[in-house]
């Protein structure tokens, strides 16, 4: 069977065919063969709403059908560009992006089964395709047209094969095709063979006579909705008094790119009151030349959303600073190359003050090139930076790639901070050494080779940072069918722009074209009439559809509208379009708020805001006033005004410098609101709250938590998601959506933990204490009483990540001191403790306590005891040596590197204590 029509149509089709095959015979084999990867994401998943899990099911690509059934890799686009780019260069030429043209020529003719022997001689294309086939053979690779070819001489069996989406195939397609469809099969194609444009393309014609030829009975979608009426007439001379009248459909006209975005943003807003984020599609040919538009458009706007062209390696600043340090010899050590690649983010050197340093670069003349930039930094005293820029000098202009790849690591280890873009570009690294490619291709390498080779690799996507949920789709017409949108906004729909006519070829100038095209050689305009049937496909599976295009550029000129815009008007208002302007619907959105408008409407908000900073000035200024006098890293302070809790006193422990700035300074004493996500602070709140409310009702029915928690979870979330913007509310929503299967998951498994062994008794208990003169407040999270001897472990909820195991090894040390002052609280109300404990929220809900010992008590009080000792001196040097540095607070205020470790003999006592070696009497 055929079927015929727009993709709704084609997947309900597909779903009922799949429905009956597994009714009749539900252990059969099932083979799809999809046109794209994007195509066959949105089948499965299709597929699985409609049906469940599928068994016993393929979902291919004809690239991965072929992979199947050959068990051969073929070359990737990358390692092909490169391979041509040698041959180009072993023939000096230099031209950049004439590899990639090359590639894409090359792959038109072994798609149209054109040999190099056919090309005339004398021709530099014949020279390039001749060398690229021997290159492959000598190296023992394939190309996927190579992959291709060879699958249609295999046989291949399945019980149902379906075949979906495909426009137009080329001759090696249609080899593999005549074996594959030997099989049972049916097609599907998203074009109903009644519209006009179907006998305008001879390429879908012929695609769909091939299929036909296989004597499948054909089966067309009725024409019936008004925007399949209007989209089967286009390039018909069909025109109606009145019009279609097609309700769906809108126009929206502009005056220049970032007017269009604009005007896409507001009437985004305006649509979102009735569907979600991730039902509006926005659809954009030339997306390059959008990118800065939407991102400061969409961003001003709060409008979610996510394109791979702006989160590519090199996009990120540390990749790009990274490189660029890597380039540094090929650039002859450029000042504006060194300014732009010097930075403390990824630089792991003490000497290093940027300001200054940047200072001396842009003050003082000197010629370009490494011994002048040497020298003066050697007069400045960088010794650190002249270390690595003699390293970058040290890599050998030629090598093997291993050699190179090797002296690239010892840099990067030697120089660079270890994080995790530190960590992503060795992980590149390697897969360049791993590449079989490029070990065959380059048994020696140069040095610019090497790092052309690098920014390839810097220009893929780091799809770490791809975000997934609700956010808006921005595609290319190319990878947008299939997809069903509530709302699609079609973008730069001029003349010229989309569908664009490629004019002229790169690698074949005319006379050759003429004689290719004799030949099978698709004719340029293949590409003209494949957009256009991409365009109707999208256009029949959204329901609402916005067509935008622009009256005049950017520097006023005239513009002209599409062809695709010219015939939807034309059809959709008849005649009155062309005799009376105002007919034409044109979608102007109602005035949203920007920025600048929130800034004037909330000045006084915003006034409040400067004064609340200006009391952080004022806190930080007053440190270094006669009311808290500092000297020698001693504060002298009253420690009755100190009000303290057991965090605190764990704060202190980790660094008296942050204890100092958060509690005797403290700038927490009001507010300064994150719109960006929830603060870990409330969240941890709301937490506690949740927790508290279950373990004091002791539900312990598994189906009653299921349904508590995530109403308990929405209720406490609720406010703080509110606070949001709504950009990163869509977000946080999704974080707080996981949390909530969490927080289910980690109360279960914990009641089942302690079943029948201990009871929670006491919840969110608050106490008081006097230790050794200081006054301690706070609250106990839980403590369970053991049901065989009455006795209590107290636990520490943990609802964050960080630092979990160093909190598990201070805990079993005896040196988690929060915990120590927990357990003075509940012995001060008479109950006995035999353990401590902490329990990980939100890491595989795991629980780590200790058994408490007479050596253990003793060992902690001393440490408490000197501690406090400390304290009331006004000790509040900050410790170097600590692992909370990397999430402080207060990193860009820090005195670290203005105290000497050997001055004072109290941080010598306390860093003995961090390392367990102090003895106290």
């Amino acid at each position: 069977m055929i079927y015929a029509g727009s993709y709704p149509f084609l997947f309900e089709k597909l779903t009922d065919t799949v429905k009956n095959i597994r009714k009749v015979n539900p252990e059969s084999r099932l083979t799809f063969i999809i046109s794209s990867n994007n195509m066959r994401r949105a089948i499965k998943e299709y597929l699985s709403d409609s049906l469940g899990l599928l068994y016993n099911a393929e979902f291919f690509t004809k690239l991965d059908i072929a992979r199947e059934l050959t068990g051969k890799e073929p070359i990737n686009n990358l390692e092909k560009e490169i391979l041509i780019d040698s041959i180009l260069k072993e023939k000096d030429i230099h031209i950049e992006g004439l590899s990639r043209a090359y590639s894409e020529t090359i792959q038109k003719l072994k798609e149209s089964k054109i040999e190099p022997q056919d090309l005339p001689e004398g021709e530099r294309l014949k020279e390039v395709y001749e060398e690229y086939q021997r290159k492959l053979a000598d190296l023992n690779l394939k190309d996927r047209e190579d992959i291709i070819t060879e699958a249609s001489l295999k046989d291949y069996k399945t019980d149902f094969l379906f075949v979906f989406g495909f426009h137009s195939l080329t001759e090696i397609d249609r080899d593999m095709f005549r074996s594959l469809l030997k099989n049972r099969s049916s097609v599907y194609i998203p074009i109903n063979p009644g519209y006009s444009v179907f006998e305008k393309n001879p390429y879908l014609r012929s695609t769909f006579e091939f299929f036909k030829n296989f004597r499948l009975k054909t089966y067309t979608e009725s024409i019936k909705k008004e925007d399949q009426k209007l989209t089967s007439l286009m390039f018909s001379s069909a025109i109606t008094e009145e019009g279609i009248g097609c309700k769906n459909i809108k126009f929206i006209v502009s005056k220049g790119k970032r007017d269009e975005i604009v005007k896409i943003a507001k009437s985004i807003l305006k649509i979102k009151e009735n569907t979600r984020w991730y039902k509006i599609g926005v659809v954009i040919n030339d997306l390059g030349s959008y990118l800065k538009d939407i991102k400061s458009v969409f961003q001003e706007y709060n409008i979610p959303y996510y394109l791979s062209e702006e989160n590519r390696f090199i996009d990120q600043l540390p990749f790009k600073k990274m490189f660029l340090l890597f380039s540094l010899k090929e650039n002859n050590f450029s000042k504006i190359d060194l300014l732009n690649s010097i930075s403390k983010e990824i630089l792991n050197i003490d000497d290093i003050d940027i300001s200054s340093f940047e200072k001396d670069l842009i003050e003082n003349s000197y010629e370009e090139g490494y011994e002048s930039i040497i020298k003066l930094l050697s007069d400045k005293g960088y010794n650190g930076i002249i270390d690595l820029l003699r390293s970058i000098k040290k890599i050998p202009e030629r090598g093997s790639l291993n050699d190179l790849i090797q002296n690239y690591t010892d840099i990067i280890e030697r120089f660079f901070k270890k994080n995790e873009h530190t960590e992503k570009f060795l992980n590149i690294l390697e897969n360049i050494q791993l590449n079989h490619v490029l070990k065959k291709l380059y048994p020696e390498i140069t040095y610019s080779e090497f790092n052309s080779i690098l920014l390839h690799y810097l220009e893929e996507e780091d799809i770490d940072r791809r975000l997934k949920g609700d956010i808006v789709q921005i595609r290319t017409p190319n990878i947008s069918e299939g997809i069903i949108f509530d709302y699609l906004f079609f973008v730069d729909m001029n003349e010229g722009k989309y569908p664009s006519i490629i004019k002229d070829d790169p690698v074949i100038n005319n006379t050759l074209r003429v004689k290719l095209e004799e030949k099978g050689l698709p004719k340029l305009n293949a590409s003209y009439w494949q957009q256009i049937i991409t365009f109707i496909s999208i256009f029949n599976s959204s329901k609402n559809i916005y067509i935008s295009y622009k009256n005049r550029d950017d520097k006023g000129n005239d513009l002209s509208p599409s062809v695709l815009v010219e015939e939807l008007l034309r059809l959709n208002y008849g005649r009155s379009y062309f005799e009376n302007g105002d007919t034409l619907k044109l979608e102007d959105p109602e005035e949203i708020t920007t920025l600048k408008e929130f800034r004037l409407k909330n000045a006084a908000h915003l006034i409040n805001t400067d004064n609340l900073l200006k009391k952080v000035v004022e806190a930080h200024i007053k440190r270094e006033s006669e009311y808290i006098t500092e000297y020698e890293g001693y504060v002298n302070v009253n420690p009755k005004y100190i009000k303290l809790t057991p965090s605190k006193l764990q704060t202190f422990s980790d660094c008296p410098y942050r204890f100092f700035l958060s509690s005797v300074i403290n700038p927490d004493t009001f507010e300064i609101v994150d719109t960006e996500r929830i603060p870990p602070d409330k969240e941890g709140t709301a937490i506690h709250e949740i927790l508290e409310f279950v373990y004091r009702k002791r539900i312990k029915d598994k189906s009653r938590l299921r349904m508590i928690i995530p109403a308990l979870v929405k209720e406490k979330f609720r406010p703080l998601l509110e606070e949001l913007k709504p950009s990163a509310r869509i977000f946080e929503e999704k974080r707080v959506l996981l949390l909530s299967d969490i927080l289910t998951e980690f109360v279960i498994k914990d009641l089942e933990r302690i079943r029948n062994i201990y009871i929670p008794e006491v919840i969110e208990m608050k106490r008081s204490v006097n230790i050794y003169g200081f006054k301690f407040t706070g609250k106990i999270d839980r403590a369970d009483r053991d049901l065989k001897n009455g006795k209590y472990i107290i636990y520490d909820y943990k609802t964050g990540k960080k630092r979990i195991d160093d909190l598990r090894k201070a805990l079993l040390k005896g040196e988690y001191l929060q915990l120590v002052i927990y357990k003075k609280f509940l012995e001060s109300s008479g109950k006995d403790v035999q353990k401590l404990g902490l329990l990980f929220i939100k890491e595989n809900h795991s629980e780590v306590s200790t058994q408490l010992d007479k050596e253990i008590d003793e060992k902690t009080d001393k440490v408490i005891y000197i501690i406090l000792n400390m304290l009331k001196d006004g000790f509040f040097v900050p410790y170097t040596k600590s692992e909370s540095c990397g999430y402080c607070e207060f990193t860009d205020i820090c005195k670290i590197y203005s105290f000497d470790e050997n001055k004072y003999s109290y941080l010598e006592d306390f860093i003995k204590i961090k390392e367990g070696k102090l003895e106290v009497n």
